[in-house]
């Protein structure tokens, strides 16, 4: 199993979660070492992980059966209540496309709200499984194809739209719809992948392998203006931010790059650790 993006993750996984999930084969993060824990699941085709912070539980989408599974942080199966199984079936997804899942950890009224972006639109799940609703194309709103999604500490979400666009929608109550569309970021390199820092600043992969960008909080003021961001080194797969503190780094907001052979891992500041 390999699966090719992932999304936010808890402090007590850290890295070894990662690398169990992004590569079986096993990897280092960069020079910083992090013990593999342990394996789970069996899937068809993995294309997101999101944990909850709040309880370490890990929701993995399995695109290719059109599902999310849960997990608990050893890997246990945890039934939504309500299915009555640990998964939540007809999320949709091609199973070799590039999507992607996010858990809603802000203190809002969405907290545990789960978001799978799965090609033609966002699917809205409550932490008890049930179908809240949908993010889709709404006339006069850039759009594209959701394949990233994120959620920032504000509870503000993310969507990462191939290819060039980066959608931001605020909730004014639970659960975020169309009209909560606050602004975008544009002209982006086949933009797919999104992750959020606690500053708000965001991260965005291109689609397959290419560069990471970083683009700062204000650039979604920039109306109409394309945005502009400073590159992390090398080239990226899939990416994380992990907000808490790294018992390792002692820094907060590190990110982590997912590549073939290996996990990088670098700092707020931009350095490889």
């Amino acid at each position: 199993m390999r699966a090719r993006k992932l999304a936010a993750k808890a402090a007590t996984l850290a890295c070894a979660l990662i690398v169990g999930l992004l590569f079986v084969s096993g990897s280092a993060c960069a020079a910083v070492t992090h013990n593999l824990l342990s394996t789970f699941g069996s899937f068809s085709s993995v294309q997101g992980v999101a944990v909850d912070q709040s309880t370490g539980d890990v929701y993995v989408y399995d695109a290719g059966a059109g599902k999310v599974f849960k997990f608990d942080a050893s890997g246990a199966p945890v039934n939504f209540s309500s299915t009555g199984t640990n998964a939540i079936e007809g999320v949709g997804g091609a199973g070799e496309a590039e999507d992607e899942i996010a858990v809603d950890n802000s203190a809002g009224s969405a907290k545990g709200d789960i978001y799978v972006a799965n090609g033609s639109h966002v699917g809205i799940y409550g932490a008890d499984g049930k179908s809240l609703g949908e993010l889709t194309e709404e006339a006069g709103k850039p759009w594209g194809k959701p394949c990233g999604v994120a959620v920032d500490p504000s509870g503000s979400v993310y969507v990462g739209l191939y290819p060039e666009h980066v959608n931001k929608y605020t909730p004014a109550a639970n659960p975020v719809v169309d009209a909560d569309y606050v602004s975008s970021l544009w002209k982006l390199n086949s933009v797919c992948n999104v992750v959020v820092d606690s500053a708000g600043s965001l991260y965005a992969d291109s689609w397959s392998e290419g560069p990471v960008t970083k683009y700062e909080a204000l650039q979604f003021s920039l109306i109409e203006t394309p945005a502009s961001g400073s590159e992390v080194p090398g080239s990226g797969r899939s990416i994380a931010v992990d907000t808490a503190t790294d018992p390792v780094t002692k820094t907060a907001d590190d990110l982590y790059v997912g590549r073939y052979t290996e996990v990088a891992q670098f700092e707020p500041a931009g350095g490889l650790i």
